[in-house]
């Protein structure tokens, strides 16, 4: 089952870096940077920094552990991963719509490309002649 997970979590944009962390995380069930980290066989301040773009993303889940200042992560349900990539899919299609609305308009920019006009900058009293 993980290659099918592994190429699931790579059609939704992640690194494998951050694979590899989302399923040592998938392992644990929750806990710590720390122990985290040591699944995945990766410095923790490394997995920290992925844990947090993971919990941006979505994937993951923090919480406080009771009567400490430590953070648990957990990986988030399988469902509210699917809401996700279905909110990502259809931003993407407005994206698209967004950019077949202004096709004409941005077309017109690129007809004055390279080459089109030549503009030189000449700067101060010497070069006032070389114009």
């Amino acid at each position: 089952m993980e290659p099918t997970l592994r190429s699931a979590l790579q059609k939704c944009g992640l690194s494998q870096s951050e694979i590899k962390v989302f399923l040592a995380t998938l392992e644990v069930g929750e806990g710590s940077a720390n122990t985290i980290s040591k699944v995945a066989g990766q410095n923790r301040i490394t997995v920290y920094e992925i844990l947090k773009r993971l919990k941006a993303e979505g994937f993951i889940g923090e919480r406080a552990k009771p009567n400490s200042s430590t953070k648990i992560f957990f990986p988030e349900e399988p469902e509210a991963i699917k809401r996700l990539i279905e909110t990502k899919i259809s931003q993407m299609m407005g994206a698209s719509q967004d950019i077949d609305s202004i096709s004409r308009w941005y077309k017109s920019f690129l007809r004055f490309g390279p080459g089109s006009t030549k503009v030189k900058f000449f700067d101060g009293k010497d070069n006032i002649g070389k114009a």
